[in-house]
Formats: C-alpha cells, structure tokens, sequence
C-alpha cells in the first residue's frame, strides 16, 4: 500500500485526497486517473464519519452480551436486556441520519451533533407514542 496525493476538482474547488494504492505494476500513476473506481478514493475523513455513523450499531452486540451474561448490571435484572431496543432504535436513527447529512455536505463535527439530536428525539417522540398507546390499552380503549 502506499499513500498518494493527487488533486481532485470538488464543487469548482482544487482539494487535495489521500489515496490508498496498491502497486501491481510500473503504470500505477495513469491508474489514479478520473477514471479510478472509488474504492481507491477513499478519504480518511470519509473513513472517519462511516465509523462514526456506524459504532453505535456495532456496539449493540456487545451491550447485549455483557446485559445477558450478566457482567453489566442495570439494576433492572433480566429486565436489562430490554434497554438493547432503545439503544438499536437510536443508533439506526442515527446512522441513517449521519448518512444523510453527509449526503448533503454538512461538515462532520455538525452533522455528528445534528444526528445526536435527530436519533435522540427520535427514541424520545417514539417513546411517548408508545406510552400513550401504552395508556389507552390499559384503559380499555384498544
């Protein structure tokens, strides 16, 4: 591998991106031309909001192992493993929603904390809606 600085044309500016290439043979210059596939372009800022967007979902399973087997106690016993939906709920939320506002070009530190909010109103707005529910199922309405 080997890390190559080449200028690109971003929205009518001249940016510079850091590139992975593998040299496979002596052309490897022509290779990192306008016609590179994009698995080559990888940004390391662009590395960085996928794993960002991402290490809530990907930390889901290891919540869940360590409520299960009984290592992280919530004070709720077994009730705990219950408190993996909210936390999938809200990392789904905010994935979709880093994705999104990565789409549209808003800069990572805004749209991480743009997303915190999204996902966290999300779980909130979707928790009312279920207590209410909630309440008129015991009240006898549904």
């Amino acid at each position: 591998m080997l890390n190559y600085q080449f200028p690109i044309l971003t929205r009518g500016k001249r940016q510079g991106t850091t590139v992975l290439a593998v040299l496979s043979d002596r052309n490897w210059d022509e290779r990192l031309s306008a016609g590179t596939p994009l698995l080559l372009k990888i940004d390391v800022a662009n590395i960085i909001r996928i794993v960002l967007a991402l290490t809530p979902l990907l930390l889901a399973p290891a919540l869940l192992s360590l409520l299960s087997e009984g290592q992280l106690n919530l004070g709720g016993g077994e009730k705990d493993v219950i408190l993996v939906v909210p936390w999938l709920f809200w990392s789904v939320v905010y994935a979709f929603s880093s994705f999104f506002l990565w789409g549209r070009g808003w800069a990572i530190g805004r749209a991480t904390g743009l997303s915190i909010l999204v996902a966290t109103a999300g779980v909130l707005v979707a928790g009312l809606i279920l207590a209410l529910i909630g309440n008129l199922g015991i009240g006898g309405r549904f």
